[in-house]
C-alpha cells in the first residue's frame, strides 16, 4: 500500500470519526462523502494504487444536518429573523435574503454573500481535494502538516457535497452577485463581511481572469483597505493576521502594488504578540522568528509601545474563538456560522 493510499485511506477514516462525532480541526459539522475507489489488481497495475482522481466528490442525495449551533444565526434573531439551515437549498430563500440584505439586515447579506461563494467556488473543490492529496503525499507521513492537509482534502469534500446539494437551480448571474452583498453586509457593519470581502472576496474564484469581474475588482481596491482596518479594530484576528502581514512589509493584498501598506513594524509586532496565544504551533513559531527580528530594530519604548497595543486588542480577541489553525488558511471555512460576529 503506497503513501497516496494510506492518505486516501485516511481521509474515509476521518469521516468516519466525524460520524461518531469527533470534532476535526474546524469543528465539521458532518462526515464528507469522500469514496475511495481502489484500482483492481492486475498484472499491469499497481496492487491498490489510487489516484487522486479516483476520490470524487459525491453528488448523491446525502445532505448534510443542520448546524449544532442552531437552525439560525445569533444576531438575526434579534430583528424578529432568523436564517435558513446550511441544507435548505439557496434558491428556496434567496429573494427573501437579498431583500433583508437590502434593508439593512447585514447577517442575512453576510450569510446570502457566503452561500454565493460556495457556489462560485463549487468548480475548484474537487481540485482541492486532488491537488491537497498529492501535496500530502509527499509529506513526511505521520507529521502535523500531512494530517493538516487530510484535514483540508476531507473539508474539501465536505463543502463539494453541501454545494451539490444547495447551489442547484441558481443562476450564473445570482452566483456573481456574492461581492455585492458581502461589501454591502461590511458597510452594514458586519466584521465577519468585512475581514472576508478584503481577505478572500468571491471574484477569487476568477482569480486568473480579472477582467471577468472588473467592476468587483475596482469596489475592492476602493473598499478592502479600509474594511480590513475595520475589522481588525473590532477584533477579527484574521483581519489582524493578515494586517500584521501587510504592515512588517512581508504581505500585499490582491490588486495593490507593493508598498501600498506603509510598514509599521510596531504595530505588526503588536499583532503578532496579540495573536501568538491563539495561533497553531507553526504559526507561533513564525511570529517567534519575527518578534526577534522586530527586537533588534525596534528600541525598547517601541517594543513597550507594541506589548501595550497587544494587550488592548487581547481583551477584544478574548471574545473571539480561543485557537485558530492559521497554517491551514484562514478563510477556508465557507460556514454559516462564520458570519456571525461576537
Amino acid at each position: 500500500m503506497n503513501r497516496r493510499t494510506i492518505i486516501l485511506t485516511g481521509i474515509v477514516a476521518i469521516g468516519v470519526l466525524a460520524t461518531l462525532g469527533f470534532l476535526l480541526p474546524w469543528q465539521f459539522d458532518v462526515a464528507p462523502n469522500v469514496q475511495v475507489q481502489r484500482q483492481p489488481d492486475s498484472s499491469t497495475m499497481e496492487s491498490e494504487e489510487m489516484r487522486a482522481t479516483d476520490v470524487p466528490i459525491s453528488s448523491v442525495d446525502r445532505r448534510p444536518q443542520a448546524s449544532t449551533r442552531a437552525s439560525g444565526i445569533a444576531g438575526a434573531a434579534s430583528k424578529g429573523n432568523t436564517l435558513p439551515t446550511p441544507d435548505t437549498p439557496i434558491s428556496d430563500y434567496f429573494d427573501e435574503l437579498s431583500e433583508r440584505a437590502r434593508s439593512g439586515d447585514e447577517q442575512a447579506g453576510c450569510r446570502l454573500s457566503l452561500d454565493l461563494q460556495l457556489c462560485a467556488m463549487q468548480p475548484m473543490f474537487q481540485d482541492g481535494v486532488n491537488s491537497t492529496v498529492e501535496f500530502a503525499a509527499e509529506l513526511p507521513s505521520g507529521s502535523s502538516a500531512e494530517t493538516r492537509s487530510i484535514s483540508n482534502a476531507t473539508y474539501f469534500a465536505t463543502l463539494g457535497n453541501r454545494a451539490a446539494v444547495v447551489c442547484d437551480g441558481l443562476t450564473p448571474a445570482q452566483i456573481s452577485s456574492s461581492w455585492q452583498y458581502m461589501l454591502t453586509a461590511a458597510n452594514q457593519g458586519s466584521v465577519a463581511a468585512a475581514a472576508r470581502f478584503a481577505g478572500f472576496p468571491p471574484m477569487m474564484s476568477n482569480i486568473n481572469n480579472f477582467a471577468i469581474d472588473a467592476e468587483a475588482w475596482a469596489a475592492y481596491r476602493d473598499n478592502a483597505p479600509r474594511l480590513l482596518e475595520f475589522a481588525a479594530e473590532q477584533g477579527d484576528p484574521r483581519a489582524m493576521f493578515l494586517l500584521y502581514g501587510l504592515l512588517s512589509g512581508r504581505d500585499t493584498l490582491i490588486g495593490f502594488p507593493d508598498g501600498f501598506f506603509e510598514r509599521d513594524l510596531i504595530r505588526a509586532t503588536a499583532y503578532a504578540l496579540a495573536l501568538m496565544p491563539m495561533a497553531d504551533g507553526s504559526t507561533r513559531q513564525g511570529f517567534e522568528r519575527r518578534l526577534e527580528e522586530a527586537r533588534g530594530l525596534l528600541s525598547e519604548t517601541e517594543m513597550l509601545q507594541a506589548r501595550q497595543m497587544a494587550e488592548q486588542m487581547g481583551t477584544t480577541l478574548s471574545q473571539r474563538e480561543p485557537f485558530i489553525d492559521f497554517a491551514s488558511g484562514i478563510f477556508n471555512r465557507l460556514e454559516p456560522e462564520d458570519c456571525e460576529d461576537p
